[in-house]
């Protein structure tokens, strides 16, 4: 008789929940998925009904089959990648990027140069039309791939064709506002555009904050000790989601605890993805106070605004300063959901991260203008925005139990919405349910009840409104 166990839960990137390519992390991965223990019949103990005990593996089993093995890959990794981070040769770049990309580096090497080739012909053309148009071409590129190459390898290079994407539709957006007088030469793009220590994991940086790189010199025991706590970090979320959660919060206490802890799994990939891009573009010559996410804030979620802006901090500002401003004068609900269509379309524009992304975006406007109506009407601390700690604009503050209780129910609102939404993120799905409606059958078992909330919120809003 035998028993299986899944062990491993999918990683997932900084830029976008991007399947995390180890070439071997994913086989090691793999193979101890599930693993399987055979037992002769006679040693299964049965209830008298006949019914099967529930299996349940130990700490020891834990560390065999998952602790070990993860932590062996990722030294392994993030050794090369922290030598590739402190080369400066354009070979170096090549190398490490072949490393973990293998021959799949063609595609981003063939999207650099074509990039940069665009980039030369709008010097000769300084316009905010050019702008728009790489920025469109950019997009059908991006779900063009999603659609036409085959699912296990755009998984793969999504992440990197995203971040030269936004790197590049920086540039051209500085260059047309005159904020960037002139553009990089193909060594400095190149440069700019393949350093591992943003190029493989993340984060987007901009191109003077890369220029940095080489002016100032931020090697110090600070900095030393700045790469190895963020590096252990990413480890000990890394640990969590791919093998102690599975221990934390076993699968038959409640339905719902399962369903948070499938949640809660993808989000400590991610937060493992952001602290090891942190330690990579530190060991690359990065600042040290750039910070990629705030899993406190994610986790205890002030309102879904702070989940939005928290969860790459350094996406969000891209998407902020080049779509958000730039679509603000048609009105706020539409900036924002500009800004979701965008970002959803820079991850491939799939079905179930389109859906997430546009859910958020709706979920955040409307508590932004439910709770901003109630603030309002009560003079109170309650807005999705926090207020400061002695805030002089409202009459009943922070201070008061009453505005506490209702910021707190909220919180609990916000982590339901996660769980909620964290449900849809199986990259173990086919890619052709992947880009179906069958993918939204797990919301649809649980009735759409996060999307039921949050219109219900809108329409309370609509009322009081009226009143």
């Amino acid at each position: 008789m035998t028993v299986g166990k899944p062990y491993f839960n999918a990683f997932f990137s900084a830029e976008g929940f991007k399947p995390l390519f180890f070439p071997n992390i994913c086989s090691v991965c793999q193979g101890m998925a599930y693993y399987d223990y055979d037992y002769d019949d006679e040693h299964m103990d049965e209830d008298e009904d006949g019914g099967d005990n529930s299996f349940s593996i130990n700490f020891s089993e834990n560390f065999y089959f998952c602790v070990k093995p993860v932590v062996n890959v990722w030294v392994k990794h993030f050794c090369i990648l922290a030598c590739a981070c402190f080369a400066t040769k354009l070979a170096s770049y090549l190398s490490v990027l072949y490393y973990f990309f293998d021959w799949l580096l063609f595609f981003i090497i063939s999207h650099v140069i074509v990039s940069f080739i665009y980039l030369e012909f709008l010097m000769k053309s300084n316009t905010k039309r050019n702008a728009h148009l790489l920025t469109l071409c950019t997009v059908i590129f991006l779900i063009s791939c999603e659609f036409l190459m085959k699912s296990t390898l755009w998984q793969k290079i999504r992440g990197p064709h995203m971040l030269i994407a936004m790197k590049t539709i920086s540039l051209v957006y500085d260059h047309s506002s005159s904020s960037q007088k002139a553009l990089p030469g193909i060594q400095e793009y190149l440069g700019y555009t393949l350093s591992p220590g943003s190029s493989v994991f993340g984060p987007w940086i901009s191109y003077k904050d890369y220029l940095v790189f080489f002016e100032v010199n931020y090697f110090s025991w600070k900095w030393c000790e700045k790469i190895l706590e963020r590096s252990f970090i990413s480890l000990i979320f890394l640990l969590f989601s791919a093998c102690w959660f599975d221990l934390l919060l076993p699968v038959h206490w409640h339905h719902w605890v399962f369903l948070y802890r499938r949640a809660i799994t993808i989000r400590f990939s991610h937060y493992f993805i952001s602290s090891l891009s942190e330690a990579a573009n530190m060991l690359a010559g990065g600042r040290i106070e750039t910070r990629v996410t705030s899993p406190l804030e994610i986790e205890l979620p002030y309102s879904m605004m702070q989940v939005v802006k928290h969860w790459n901090i350094p996406m969000h500002r891209w998407l902020k300063q080049y779509v958000f401003r730039v679509s603000q004068e048609f009105g706020s609900f539409f900036a924002v959901l500009a800004t979701y269509v965008v970002s959803a379309s820079l991850h491939g524009f799939n079905f179930r991260l389109a859906g997430i992304l546009i859910s958020l975006g709706f979920y955040s406007y409307v508590e932004y203008i439910f709770r901003k109506k109630l603030s309002i009407k009560w003079n109170a601390c309650i807005s999705a925005k926090p207020c400061p700690t002695y805030c002089e604009k409202h009459e009943h503050t922070e201070r008061k139990i009453a505005v506490k209780f209702f910021n707190t129910l909220f919180t609990f609102l916000n982590i339901f919405h996660l769980v909620y939404l964290g449900i849809l993120l199986d990259f173990n799905t086919d890619k052709e349910q992947y880009n179906s409606m069958e993918t939204f059958n797990d919301w649809k078992d649980l009735n759409y009840i996060s999307h039921g909330v949050a219109l219900g919120m809108f329409f309370l809003h609509t009322l009081i409104r009226a009143l």
